[in-house]
């Protein structure tokens, strides 16, 4: 199951012990759970919210002791799980949990397999930005491009501020809907308090989805839009949702996330103005690095070279280290780092991967920590 709707069934089921007045219902939960289940299979494994990290944390003390048996799938190393959460202190001892209950296996396959079968003659991401109008005509031309109609069929099918009933308790409203093709704004699905329950329900009912307006976020300014959005995106994904987006903002720059991408551009930046090429740095390292790896204290002398406070430098090892949790990184590994950056956040991306790329080499991207 994925986590998303692993942890919506768990609240649901927590809701249901509560009504029936249950003295613990985590435990309740548990012991139902480990009674149906022997093995719990979750995709996606992240911790975002500070009512999961809670419910999580409890929740696996109770199965783990009743043997059921955690597999999970997950971006993230144990140790980064809940990442700069709010109280992450009572989190922690989820994660000696994790560690002390499985085993963790780093999977090394940076192929992006989902981009293995994309193929569309239609521009998913349209700079700049529509108006609502446009992107209505946009919707209806692909739709009787799609299915062959004409425009008098639009007319008569298409809807406007539909509502959709998410449950009892529950309505959202859909601006704009064509059969099975609704358009919505950035606003009408991320600034709002707009929960789990309502991104299943519109992708349930939703074919293809337009999304106009895009804004740039961050964890300091719109740290509530940049999770909806993300978790927006994971559920249509799931789905295999077709979504159109509109912004004005270009896709590489849309999550603006502390000062990480901006250190990363200027270490970029530094070794291209001193080597003509990454493998000219590499040789130029060569004693330093006798076995092609380097720690913290290597690392630091090494930007203190391209004038890099001790500070910044920190925080460029803990990015690059956050998916290994290594003591020595291999400089190659640095590289795939770098290549990772290129590809999402620098406009010039066939010039910037030819200061990574040889003959001989044809670089993998690896990300990095985004959140400081």
């Amino acid at each position: 199951m994925h986590y998303h709707n692993f942890m919506q069934e768990i609240h649901r089921k927590f809701h249901e012990e509560k009504m029936n007045n249950s003295e613990d219902p985590i435990k309740s939960i548990s012991i139902k759970m480990s009674e149906k289940y022997k093995v719990i299979f979750i995709d996606e494994f992240q911790v975002v919210h500070i009512s999961d990290a809670m419910v999580i944390k409890s929740l696996f003390n109770h199965l783990f002791y009743q043997g059921t048996i955690l597999l999970c799938t997950s971006n993230r190393n144990p140790i980064h799980l809940y990442h700069n959460g709010l109280n992450r202190d009572r989190f922690l001892p989820f994660i000696q949990l994790l560690f002390k209950f499985n085993y963790i296996f780093e999977i090394d396959n940076y192929h992006d397999f989902r981009l293995k079968n994309i193929h569309t003659k239609d521009d998913i991401y349209t700079l700049p930005n529509k108006t609502f109008e446009q992107v209505k005509n946009h919707c209806s031309d692909l739709y009787c491009r799609y299915y062959n109609k004409d425009i008098n069929y639009v007319r008569k099918n298409e809807k406007f501020n539909q509502t959709l009933v998410v449950s009892n308790f529950k309505k959202c409203i859909i601006p704009y809907m064509l059969n099975k093709y609704s358009i919505f704004s950035f606003q009408d699905l991320c600034s709002k308090n707009v929960s789990i329950d309502e991104y299943n329900a519109i992708s349930n009912n939703s074919h293809t989805i337009f999304i106009h307006n895009i804004e740039k976020m961050n964890e300091e300014s719109k740290g509530n839009e940049m999770r909806r959005f993300i978790l927006l995106i994971d559920i249509l994904y799931e789905k295999n949702t077709k979504v159109f987006f509109y912004s004005n903002i270009p896709l590489f720059q849309i999550f603006q996330t502390n000062c990480i991408i901006s250190h990363f551009q200027n270490l970029l930046e530094k070794m291209k103005s001193q080597y003509d090429h990454f493998k000219t740095f590499k040789e130029s390292l060569k004693e330093q690095l006798k076995d092609g790896t380097f720690n913290r204290e290597i690392f630091g002398s090494i930007m203190l070279s391209f004038d890099t406070t001790t500070e910044i430098s920190d925080k460029l090892f803990d990015a690059i280290n956050y998916n290994i949790n290594k003591e020595y990184i291999p400089l190659e590994y640095l590289r795939r780092v770098l290549c990772f950056h290129i590809m999402n956040y620098e406009i010039d991306i066939k010039g910037h991967l030819k200061f990574l790329e040889d003959e001989d080499l044809i670089v993998e991207p690896i990300p990095y920590l985004l959140f400081e």
